[in-house]
């Protein structure tokens, strides 16, 4: 903890507000909730416009950590298609 507070008092470390400034970040963490359907299946809709929302922001390099309780493969098979989809058509 002491590590992140030194990052935030530097500016280091900081929380963006807007997604103009995503391309700063070397590494961005994905934390949104993943609730579960009448199914019991995850409701993929949070991480989808999350991916959505960032994508035009994303540059080569950055590391994107998904924080969320959902289906093994979920990187692979929605953030990244998604991501890519997105940066195709800004």
């Amino acid at each position: 903890m002491a590590r992140i507070k030194k990052g935030v008092d530097t500016g280091g470390c900081w929380r963006p507000t807007k997604y103009d400034r995503m391309g700063e970040c070397d590494a961005v963490l994905i934390a949104v909730p993943t609730p579960l359907n009448k199914n019991r299946e995850p409701d993929m809709s949070y991480i989808v416009d999350t991916c959505e929302a960032i994508a035009p922001w994303l540059r080569a390099g950055q590391l994107i950590v998904l924080e969320s309780t959902t289906y093994p493969g979920t990187t692979d098979e929605v953030m990244i298609p998604d991501s890519r989809e997105e940066r195709a058509q800004g």
